[in-house]
């Protein structure tokens, strides 16, 4: 996952990813832009104190650009978005219902309702958790089980 394919936040992957939804598939440039590293305490509005024990949350920012193929409805870009602390652990994937009361106000899900053509950006925003003392390191995409993931180094 080091060395020619890791990328710093902010770049472009080099290649254009290929997403399917509803029976049609575009071309998009995935960007990580940034993270934003919560506290332990904000993890408390879930109510379940015992769970979260020792984790913080951190929202990781992405842009997706449409740059071919054909238009897709509500193309799921997250899904393949993973974060890796500096030391080297997979970040969990937060999925709550409804909204954590320290989400940024800038923190905006994926919209899986419109039509996404070509030349247009979209930014969105996920959590997932790490553990409390960590640093996230690195922002990845999958891309597929027979590939690597894509790396973004985070300063």
């Amino acid at each position: 996952m080091a060395g020619a394919q890791e990328l710093v936040l902010g770049q472009p992957s080099r290649e254009a990813q290929e997403i399917t939804r509803w029976g049609t598939t575009g071309k998009f440039l995935i960007t990580p832009q940034r993270v934003v590293e919560g506290k332990p305490e904000d993890l408390r509005g879930l109510g379940e104190d015992g769970k979260f024990a020792g984790q913080k949350v951190a929202w990781v920012y992405v842009e997706a650009r449409h740059v071919g193929g054909e238009p897709v409805k509500g193309p799921v870009v997250m899904a393949n978005v993973g974060a890796v602390t500096a030391d080297g652990a997979k970040a969990t994937r937060l999925l709550v219902i409804g909204e954590l009361s320290s989400r940024p106000a800038d923190c905006k899900g994926e919209d899986l309702e419109s039509l996404f053509k070509e030349g247009e950006s979209r930014s969105m925003c996920a959590p997932y958790l790490i553990p409390a003392g960590a640093k996230v390191g690195k922002v990845t995409y999958s891309q597929g089980f027979y590939k690597d993931p894509l790396a973004w180094k985070v300063p």
